[in-house]
């Protein structure tokens, strides 16, 4: 950023692989959770549906910073659990947390 580029997905790696690599695998789980919702595929098993064997409701993820349970990353965010039906969204907000939100303080104070 500080060489006028914009931060990319792939960038998470840098910063944090661990997070990269969960974030990867919740954007694949909702992206087939969408698709079996378009095609109105009923053979779609919300439980087949894992993150290394458990269900996405019962990982008690909220839309808070991942490894910061206090600090939100939409308003009310520590209030809203993270589901199947929101996954898309809450890999979108740690993507936005991570590469904009969470850096823009540091930047802006160079």
């Amino acid at each position: 950023m500080l060489c006028g580029q914009s931060l990319v997905q792939g960038d998470i790696y840098t910063i944090d692989p661990e997070l990269h690599s969960r974030l990867n695998k919740f954007s694949a789980i909702a992206t087939a959770h969408s698709k079996a919702l378009e095609m109105s595929d009923e053979s779609f098993d919300p439980n087949s549906a894992l993150f290394e064997g458990c269900p996405i409701a019962e990982l008690g993820l909220t839309f808070t910073v991942p490894g910061y349970e206090n600090l939100d990353m939409v308003p009310g965010g520590s209030s809203i659990d993270v589901t199947l039906d929101n996954l898309a969204e809450y890999v979108s907000a740690a993507r936005r947390w991570t590469l904009h939100t969470g850096v823009c303080a540091q930047l802006e104070s160079l």
